[in-house]
C-alpha cells in the first residue's frame, strides 16, 4: 500500500505525533509511506524518518476580511496535496488531525483516494460540534479513534458505528523497568506530565495538597513537566495558588521536555488529574517506565488503568490523597503495581500492535497490498 500520513501539526510533538512517527517508522518496513505538513518540528522529525513534502497549512478565521485570502491559501494546499497523491501514487491519505479532515474534504473529487481520519480527541457535546464533526465525516472512508469512549463520542455525535474502528495508540519497547530500594528517608517521587491547561486538570492540585499533613508533604517531591503556552493567565494562577508548595520545593515546575519517556523512569508514579482526555499517551509512556498511575476518570481511562492492577482511578480530589498517603505509609505496592503497568503496556499499546490494528483497517477498505 501507498500510504500518505498528512497533519496540520507544525511545531508542537504531542503524544499522538510521538505515536505517529513510530508507526510511520514500521510501516514503511512493508509499505510505501509518505509524510506532509506544515514546516516545523513535526515533519523534521518525520523527515528523518520516511520521504516528507511540505504542505503549507492555514490558521482558521472568522474575520470576514481574510476570508477570501484564507480560501485562496486552503486551495492552493489542496492542489499541492493532489500533486503529491499523483505523483507517489497514494491510496490511502491517512489525517492525523481534525484540521488536516478540512484539507481533504474535497479531494474525493481531485483524486481517487482512500481517506482515514485519525481523530484524536472527544469533543465537547454540542450541536455545533455534532454538525462539524458530521460534515467531515461524509467524506472519511474510515474513522479511527483512541479508545473506545472517544467511538461512543463520535456514535453520539450522529456518526455510524459501521464507520469507525478503534486504534490504540502504541509506543516502541525500548523504556526499561526501574529498579529501586526504598529507605524511609526517601521522599516519594511524584510527577504530572501534560500542558498547563484546566483541561489537564493542573490546578486539582491544591485541593489534594490541602488533604495531605505537612508532615506527609514534605515527604513528597511533585515535578510538573508542560507547556504554559496555551494559557498563560491559568498557568500564572496555578502557580500563584501552588506558591507556598513551590517555595518549600515540595512542587516543581519543570517546563516543556521532549524526553519524557526518558524521565518517567526517575518517578514513583503518576498522577494524571485530567478532565477530558480521549486516550493520554502519557499514561502509556509510563506504564512502558515500570511506573503506576492515579487518574481521573474520564475518557479512554478506565480502558487503560484497572485500579489495583497498574495504578488507581481516583473519583475526587480526596481520593488522590488517599491513596498518596497510603503509599507514603507502605511504599512497596508500587513495585509489583509498576510490574503490571508494564505487562498492560507490552500487551495492549506497544507500536507493533498499532501497526497491526491500522493495517487490519486499511485493508477493510479493500486496498490490495
Amino acid at each position: 500500500m501507498n500510504i500518505l500520513f498528512f497533519s496540520h501539526q507544525a511545531d508542537f510533538i504531542y503524544g499522538g505525533e510521538i505515536c505517529s512517527l513510530e508507526v510511520m517508522r514500521l510501516l514503511k518496513k512493508k509499505h510505501k509511506v509518505i509524510f506532509a505538513g506544515p514546516a516545523g518540528l513535526y515533519s523534521e522529525a518525520a523527515r528523518k524518518i520516511v520521504p516528507t513534502y511540505e504542505v503549507p497549512t492555514i490558521q482558521f478565521s472568522r474575520n470576514w476580511k481574510i476570508v477570501l485570502p484564507l480560501l485562496l491559501a486552503w486551495i492552493k494546499s489542496l492542489i499541492v496535496l493532489k500533486q503529491i497523491i499523483a505523483q507517489e501514487k497514494i491510496e490511502i491519505l491517512h489525517c492525523t488531525s481534525l484540521k488536516a479532515m478540512v484539507y481533504a474534504r474535497y479531494l474525493p473529487l481531485l483524486s481517487n483516494i482512500k481517506i482515514v481520519w485519525h481523530h484524536y480527541d472527544i469533543l465537547p457535546a454540542n450541536a455545533q460540534n455534532h454538525r462539524w464533526l458530521c460534515w467531515l465525516s461524509r467524506t472519511a472512508d474510515l474513522i479511527l479513534t483512541p479508545s473506545l469512549a472517544a467511538k461512543n463520542a463520535l456514535i453520539e455525535s450522529g456518526i455510524p458505528e459501521q464507520q469507525i474502528q478503534v486504534v490504540y495508540n502504541g509506543f516502541s519497547l525500548q523504556s526499561k523497568i526501574k529498579k529501586v530500594s526504598y529507605t524511609p528517608a526517601e521522599k516519594i517521587k511524584l510527577v504530572m506530565v501534560g500542558e498547563v491547561s484546566e483541561r489537564k486538570g493542573v490546578d486539582r492540585l491544591k485541593p489534594i495538597l490541602n488533604f495531605l499533613s505537612h508532615e506527609q508533604q514534605l515527604q513528597m517531591q511533585i515535578d510538573i513537566y508542560g507547556s504554559a503556552l496555551s494559557n498563560p493567565i491559568y498557568a500564572d494562577q496555578v502557580q500563584n495558588d501552588l506558591a507556598p508548595w513551590i517555595t518549600q520545593e515540595i512542587v516543581n515546575f519543570k517546563g516543556r521536555r521532549e524526553n519524557i519517556g526518558e524521565i518517567l523512569p526517575n518517578y514513583d508514579c503518576l498522577i494524571l488529574l485530567s478532565r477530558q482526555d480521549p486516550l493520554p499517551t502519557v499514561i502509556i509512556e509510563a506504564f512502558f517506565a515500570g511506573i503506576p498511575v492515579l487518574a481521573t476518570n474520564v475518557g479512554g481511562v478506565p480502558e487503560m488503568v484497572i485500579s489495583g492492577k497498574n495504578g488507581f482511578i481516583c473519583k475526587h480530589e480526596a481520593d488522590f490523597a488517599e491513596q498518596i498517603e497510603a503509599f507514603l505509609q507502605d511504599r512497596t505496592p508500587l513495585q509489583k503495581l509498576g510490574q503490571e503497568a508494564r505487562h498492560t503496556a507490552v500487551e495492549k499499546f506497544s507500536a507493533q500492535q498499532m501497526v497491526s490494528s491500522l493495517e487490519t483497517a486499511y485493508h477493510s477498505l479493500a486496498i490490495p497490498s
